[in-house]
């Protein structure tokens, strides 16, 4: 039950940012500037923690990746 809750207030808020003509952007070595990097020593590869938010081509909001810690 809990479930179909979450991916039908998914499906919502996706339909709500397409409404405001906003996009998410995962994660790639080639657009690595839009998000916030965060060592952890939890991760043996970068994981990302959530999309950036863009408009139009314009980052509206920095997305969060888990980085591996270097010792």
């Amino acid at each position: 039950k809990f479930i179909p809750k979450v991916i039908e207030r998914v499906e919502d808020l996706g339909e709500s940012l397409g409404n405001y003509n906003l996009s998410l952007v995962d994660y790639n070595k080639d657009n690595a500037i839009m998000f916030e990097s965060v060592p952890s020593d939890k991760v043996k590869d970068v994981r990302q923690v959530y999309p950036a938010i863009v408009k139009k081509g314009v980052l509206i909001c920095k997305g969060k990746v888990f980085v591996p810690q270097e010792n």
